[in-house]
């Protein structure tokens, strides 16, 4: 089962907003706790990947005015305790074996954007 991590950097008081904003998702994980004085917090949830991108579309919605919010997404390599699998995850599991796993629009956004700057500033030589 592939697993991301979304970590929100946010200001304190929104970690409320995002676990009911995200209540309807399969989350297997959620935490919070703050970061420092200056009243900034984190959130981190522990998602599969298949829900990631309903996840950033929900939180960027949400989210889209407010210039102090920082969303970073991670790749699990693994966690312990494993997460449990359901039977129904079991039996989609056996069905995408044969299909190759989707990844969220910002996955995919994230590198090309690093190679456009990386070119157009190789080319401002």
């Amino acid at each position: 089962m592939a697993l991301r991590f979304i970590e929100i950097y946010h200001r304190e008081g929104k970690a409320d907003d995002i676990d009911f904003l995200l209540k309807d998702l399969p989350i297997i994980e959620t935490w919070h706790g703050h970061l420092n004085e200056d009243k900034e917090s984190i959130t981190k949830v522990l998602i599969k990947s298949e829900d990631t991108e309903s996840a950033l579309n929900i939180l960027n919605e949400f989210f889209t005015k407010d210039k102090e919010i920082r969303i970073v997404i991670l790749p699990v390599e693994a966690t312990l305790p494993r997460p449990k699998e359901s039977d129904e995850d079991q039996s989609e599991k056996k069905a995408k074996e044969k299909t190759p796993q989707r990844i969220s629009i910002e996955e995919l956004y994230f590198p090309w954007q690093q190679l456009l700057l990386t070119a157009s500033w190789q080319h401002g030589r």
